[in-house]
């Protein structure tokens, strides 16, 4: 019998950090190096953080191939402050280990149900598809999701030609498209601003699905 917390010590701690996976869910553009914090708002280190954005953006890496960066061997950046800053500001997650991951074709079996509900069933505005290396939701909206499921039969589809196809779903749906706060009224103009939405899905979106393995 032990009365209380057992805590780790440090260097148990630092090993179970370090040996933690993380992936980027923002495109490495879109980091916000200004986060919001329980005090106020924060500002990370730039010279820091951004080589280890950087190296995320290529793959998935352990905080201890991060903190081995050459640009973070003169910082005094530690493996609870890098975890805690990103996983907290929602622009990183920890993956599961490979033995716990489930498989890529469950996750796509999965998220084409997902995608044929949207189809055919009154869905709310975000719709959750099953990320199998966090093992988490990613959230997407109807369109996103049928577009999704476009490009994972078939990920060189160009997003004029998805959003000709989704588009007929999305309508009759009734989802209201709006594009300077106005409402769009004309199918050409709605499939030219959801192909426009889809070519920065694709070009943002479609390697963070990858990374996190449901794609």
């Amino acid at each position: 019998f032990v009365r209380g917390g057992r805590r780790l010590s440090r260097t148990r701690q630092e090993d179970l950090l370090r040996a933690t996976r993380l992936a980027l869910q923002v495109p490495a553009h879109a980091f916000e190096y200004e986060i919001e914090l329980r005090q106020g708002r924060g500002k990370l280190n730039e010279a820091a953080y951004r080589p280890v954005v950087e190296a995320l953006a290529e793959r998935p890496r352990s905080v201890g191939e991060l903190l081995d960066l050459p640009e973070l061997r003169r910082t005094t950046l530690q493996a609870v402050e890098l975890v805690g800053m990103l996983v907290s500001s929602r622009q990183a997650m920890p993956l599961l280990p490979d033995e716990a991951t489930a498989s890529s074709a469950a996750a796509a079996r999965f998220n084409r149900a997902v995608a044929a509900t949207v189809r055919d069933q009154d869905v709310p505005i975000l719709v959750a598809l099953a990320m199998p290396r966090p093992g988490s939701a990613y959230f997407l909206t109807p369109a996103e999701v049928l577009a999704y499921d476009i490009l994972g039969r078939d990920p060189g589809a160009r997003p004029q030609d998805i959003a000709k196809a989704i588009w007929p779903t999305v309508k009759a749906r009734g989802d209201r498209l709006h594009r300077d706060g106005r409402a769009i009224e004309s199918d050409a103009e709605a499939e030219e601003f959801l192909a426009e939405r889809l070519d920065k899905m694709i070009r943002d979106e479609m390697p963070i699905w990858r990374q996190l393995g449901a794609m």
